[in-house]
């Protein structure tokens, strides 16, 4: 029977594991949730109800120009990471942002 070698380890002889749409759909879901619902309350209740639905219409459509742009540019590099998307586009320093940015 295979022995437990605690959390920390793993098998050496197992492949890499890639990414998957859901799991990448879900970190850019997590990030965009986690970072607008500090904030949403606060800033819809002084801004009034005609301009809180402008926002988050505008908002929403900068996300979805973000999103389509990060999927457009990991398409035409062939990249199957953000790790690799940084490093395709902007060579180490883009490496370094998105090693910053998860931090």
């Amino acid at each position: 029977p295979p022995q437990d070698r605690g959390a920390g380890s793993h098998n050496t002889n197992q492949e890499q594991q890639k990414g998957s749409l859901l799991g990448a759909s879900s970190n850019i879901t997590n990030a965009i949730i986690g970072a607008g619902c500090i904030g949403y309350a606060g800033a819809l209740a002084q801004s009034g109800g005609l301009v809180s639905i402008a926002l988050i219409v505008g908002f929403a459509t900068l996300t979805k120009l973000s999103c389509d742009l990060i999927i457009d540019l990991g398409q035409s590099y062939d990249c199957e990471s953000y790790e690799a998307l940084g490093i395709a586009t902007c060579g180490k320093w883009g490496q370094a942002a998105v090693m910053f940015s998860k931090a």
